[in-house]
């Protein structure tokens, strides 16, 4: 069998002239944009014309909200101020349950001259936690006017309660 001709040794590391190769320059990221301002600014633009279409497209939602606070206590009554905490908080949360309540959408849906399913994700009514305080928000994808759902909610709940705790 022939043997195979030995060929040249080479260093790992070498140059066409002979020894090391030159080191290369280390650029900076400014001289980077400095060199190329079109390809550093390109990535920018084409990110703002998509957030522009996005937000251009996107219709905007309007919301309104009314908190209202529970604040009435008889300071003459004894231990009236250590349980108005508690108490008014429990309050807040019944208030804003009463939103879902049959007889008080339909209220506010004759009311506002709307539908009671057209109420359905408008409105919304929430305790703010740990607070003698609910609010009652409304959601709507068009800016109208003369509609005030949000006030005539809020009114509908707070009248309801005053006639349920006068019986």
């Amino acid at each position: 069998m022939a043997s195979l001709p030995e060929l040249p040794h080479r260093s790992a590391v070498s140059s066409p002239t002979g020894g090391t190769p030159p080191a290369t320059p280390s650029v900076s990221p400014l001289q980077a944009i400095a060199r190329h301002p079109f390809i550093a600014i390109l990535p920018v633009l084409l990110g703002l014309g998509v957030a522009l279409a996005i937000g251009l497209t996107r219709p905007p939602v309007y919301t309104a909200q009314s908190r209202l606070g529970i604040v009435n206590v008889d300071v003459s009554a004894p231990g009236a101020l250590g349980a108005f905490g508690n108490g008014a908080a429990e309050l807040a949360q019944a208030y804003a349950r009463t939103l879902s309540v049959p007889e008080l959408r339909a209220a506010v849906a004759k009311r506002t001259g709307l539908r009671e399913d057209q109420l359905d994700g408008r409105l919304s009514a929430s305790a703010v936690a740990n607070a003698p305080i609910f609010a009652v928000e409304n959601s709507v994808r068009k800016a109208r006017k003369g509609r005030p759902e949000i006030s005539t909610a809020a009114l509908v709940i707070v009248s309801s309660m005053a006639r349920s705790s006068e019986a």
